[in-house]
């Protein structure tokens, strides 16, 4: 569950030349801090990370605030960014939209 995520993301935020091209939280009760090391994951991996999926978690504007932080005015990969089912409004999400279109 959400401890094993919680290490996962601190391993991969401390060794960024284990680039993963996916990070797939589904359903880990990953909340705003969790976000923070996501945020620095991104950051270090972004020409390479293609998926993030963190669905089904407790993530709110101050954690997607953190991840927006972290994509904007970087070349990335990214090719899919799953937020679903978090503590979000479609508000937020057209925010973070709004950074990218």
């Amino acid at each position: 569950g959400g401890n094993r995520a919680k290490e996962t993301l601190i391993f991969f935020r401390n060794n960024p030349a284990s680039t993963p091209k996916r990070i797939l939280l589904k359903r880990n009760r990953l909340g705003n801090k969790d976000c923070f090391c996501i945020s620095d994951i991104i950051i270090n991996t972004c020409n390479e990370l293609e998926e993030i999926d963190l669905g089904n978690n407790c993530i709110g504007p101050k954690g997607l605030k953190s991840i927006s932080k972290a994509l904007v005015d970087r070349e990335c990969a990214l090719q899919r960014l799953d937020l679903s089912i978090n503590n979000l409004t479609d508000k937020h999400i057209r925010s973070l939209a709004g950074e990218f279109f």
